[in-house]
């Protein structure tokens, strides 16, 4: 199958993602290139998204043009955010739906990578039974420290385009008052929807970083050895203005939650909480 589904928690690394597969050969990943419907029929949006991978696919081939969210960058843009300042001041992002010219080459057999988070969450396990799905996750405090900073609608613990199509994500959300407790809440329901994918089909975030070649591989098939000017920091210097002992101590009773893909969840958070 070469028309493949990513999805990811947001803020955890899927633009960066689709940026490290572009840069290899025979491969085509498109950020957020869908204006997701909202109307919440699930077959219907089955339908949308097969049609929607076979225009994509016929139009790359025969005019060598695609649609994507990017920057200036383009396919090779790996965050639409700004960097993160101590005034606490929300981020914002420079992403738009642009129509971009291809400067590779493509087979007609050329893997297709589309990457919708929320969209291809809520409809995870229907789309697993027609296509592979690969979702992209982060250590959960490093995501909770991000979404404190961006102006997007997690910030205040909602999801708009998922809550479309889960009932049980949108009514667990608007049983909860607090802005933190709904971010927490979309956290364990997307470990919870990501713990369903088969082992091989969740990348993590640091593994990407650590180990670029053999990560892209699982999504790839065959990577040829990646050269990417990857940036880790820690959580203190990237977060300056997030109280991070206070979300660690948030997260530290639901260390069940996150250990199957993070074992030993808990005592990483301790250093936060000294």
């Amino acid at each position: 199958m070469n028309d493949i589904l990513l999805t990811g928690l947001p803020r955890s690394g899927t633009t960066l993602l689709c940026a490290c597969i572009n840069r290899l050969a025979d491969c085509l990943a498109l950020a957020e290139p869908i204006s997701p419907p909202t109307h919440g029929n699930v077959e219907g949006a089955l339908e949308f998204i097969s049609a929607f991978l076979g225009a994509t696919r016929e139009r790359a081939l025969r005019d060598r043009r695609v649609t994507t969210k990017s920057t200036v960058l383009g396919l090779n843009t790996e965050n639409w955010f700004e960097a993160p300042t101590p005034s606490g001041r929300l981020r914002v992002s420079s992403e738009r739906i642009n129509e971009l010219s291809l400067d590779k080459t493509l087979t007609p057999n050329f893997k297709l990578i589309v990457k919708q988070p929320g969209f291809f969450t809520a409809l995870a396990e229907r789309l697993t039974d027609y296509y592979p799905v690969y979702a992209m996750v982060r250590h959960p405090l490093a995501v909770l420290a991000s979404w404190q900073t961006v102006d997007m609608p997690v910030n205040s613990g909602r999801w708009p385009v998922a809550e479309a199509f889960s009932q049980h994500l949108r009514s667990g959300l608007e049983a909860l008052a607090e802005p933190l407790d709904r971010q927490v809440f979309i956290l364990k329901w997307c470990f919870e929807v990501y713990q369903r994918l088969p082992q091989e089909r969740v990348i993590r975030y640091e593994d990407l970083v650590t180990s670029p070649t053999a990560t892209l591989r699982k999504i790839a098939g065959s990577a040829s050895a990646i050269n990417y000017p990857f940036h880790f920091e820690h959580l203190k210097s990237r977060y300056p203005s997030v109280n991070l002992p206070a979300l660690a101590q948030v997260l530290l009773p639901l260390a069940s939650e996150f250990e199957g893909l993070y074992p030993c969840f808990a005592d990483g958070l301790k250093i936060y909480l000294d």
